[in-house]
């Protein structure tokens, strides 16, 4: 952890520092959909079997695994680093941070390619869209944030 005498963090990592808490344990749920997938659609967390085509919960299953792979442990190392003042933390903070920018424009427009495709899925409904907005806006405004902390370059 930081030495005794490292100043505390400014609010605005604590909240970036909660974004990205919050945001492992929604992939939390993607992993489990890996292992469990009905589960975790009858918590209206994935999409049903019944009101999906086995290609979409398949891609589900298999974006999920990436999840798992991938951005699990650049959440870990992210929160780990800045808790501890690493550098590290900001580069997996700015990796992870990209993903989550990448990511709801991903999902929004898999729906309308489903859609013009007749493949049978969930629309976008408004909990979507606020979910994925907000992850959206906290990567904007984070990497915003990493850029324009300073005291991040000398850790």
């Amino acid at each position: 952890m930081a030495s005794t005498d490292a100043p505390q963090l400014s609010i605005g990592l604590k909240v970036l520092v909660g974004f990205i808490i919050l945001h492992a344990l929604l992939l939390l749920t993607q992993t489990w959909a890996v292992f469990d997938y009905d589960t975790v659609a009858g918590l209206k967390l994935q999409e049903p079997r019944s009101m999906a085509d086995e290609a979409v919960v398949q891609t589900n299953r298999a974006i999920g695994l990436g999840d798992t792979i991938i951005m699990l442990p650049l959440n870990i190392m992210a929160i780990v680093g800045i808790l501890s003042r690493k550098f590290y933390g900001v580069i997996c903070s700015w990796m992870l941070l990209g993903a989550a920018l990448y990511w709801p424009v991903v999902f929004v427009m898999s729906r309308f390619t489903y859609a013009s495709a007749d493949i049978l899925h969930i629309p976008l409904r408004a909990e979507d869209l606020i979910t994925t907005g907000a992850v959206f806006f906290f990567a904007c405004w984070g990497s915003w944030l990493l850029c324009r902390s300073p005291e991040l370059i000398e850790w």
